[in-house]
């Protein structure tokens, strides 16, 4: 009986494990970065200034796949606390 019971509940993790893994190269898949084709005077006048807003740029650009993944996590967090 204990055995079988452990079955259903690695059954159960795999499960949320599959469903948290699957969703993550959703969000990956959609994820596609662009390297801008910038004036290189520019960029060699100041690289740090040009890479910080490079950077903050891109990361407000996918703030919302970065809230997704985590709540992806979150929810998988849970799912194997129920198990």
């Amino acid at each position: 009986m204990a055995q079988e019971k452990l079955t259903k509940q690695q059954e159960q993790a795999s499960q949320s494990l599959v469903s948290y893994v699957l969703g993550l190269r959703k969000l990956n898949d959609s994820v596609d970065t662009e390297i801008p084709e910038d004036n290189i005077e520019e960029i060699m006048d100041n690289p740090e200034q040009y890479a910080l807003d490079y950077i903050e740029a891109t990361f407000a650009k996918f703030l919302p796949k970065y809230m997704e993944a985590y709540k992806l996590g979150d929810k998988f967090a849970k799912e194997l606390l129920e198990v």
